[in-house]
């Protein structure tokens, strides 16, 4: 446990986390934008010499699903590219359920010509609920709608991440 816990911190410190808050429907156009999103965010990085070429790097794409009929979960797509040891992992963050008038509020108020419309919307939710409730922190509103800080769950997606990085690199030796 001790050597995955320092996987997990060496990822944490060393590799490059990237958030954003762009909103995703559940789509198939609109996943595979989600992906190439983060790929693109690694790549301008590496193309951009922020970091170098073959480093492993760790690209976070949060979006808001519908995942049942009238239900909205937001959701933090994680991809872990390592072109050194030819290692490409890809997986999801807890899933925050959202009040749906918190999504109708951000549809809303994403004007109809919004030229990034095809990647969601123009505020974020936690932006809708630090307008109403000015004591949320507009980053980190997870905490108050699940009882988990967004810091926790992706340091709790890292934990699988690296895990499952390490198995990857062991089968790779």
């Amino acid at each position: 446990m001790l050597l995955l816990n320092q996987l997990v911190s060496k990822l944490v410190l060393k590799v490059g986390f990237f958030l954003i808050s762009k909103k995703f429907d559940s789509s198939q156009k609109q996943k595979n934008d989600l992906l190439l999103g983060a790929q693109q965010r690694i790549e301008n990085l590496r193309r951009q010499n922020v970091v170098r070429p073959d480093q492993c790097i760790v690209s976070i794409e949060n979006f808001i699903a519908e995942l049942v009929p009238d239900m909205y979960f937001d959701l933090g797509y994680v991809l872990l590219s390592d072109p050194l040891n030819s290692i490409e992992l890809h997986l999801f963050t807890q899933a925050i359920p959202i009040p749906i008038e918190y999504v109708y509020q951000a549809r809303d108020r994403t004007p109809a010509d919004y030229p990034l419309k095809w990647s969601g919307y123009m505020v974020t939710v936690g932006e809708i609920l630090h307008s109403q409730i000015p004591f949320i922190n507009p980053e980190d509103w997870h905490e108050m709608m699940s009882g988990t800080s967004r810091r926790d769950i992706i340091y709790a997606t890292c934990k699988s991440l690296a895990y499952m990085y390490k198995q990857r690199l062991n089968r790779k030796q």
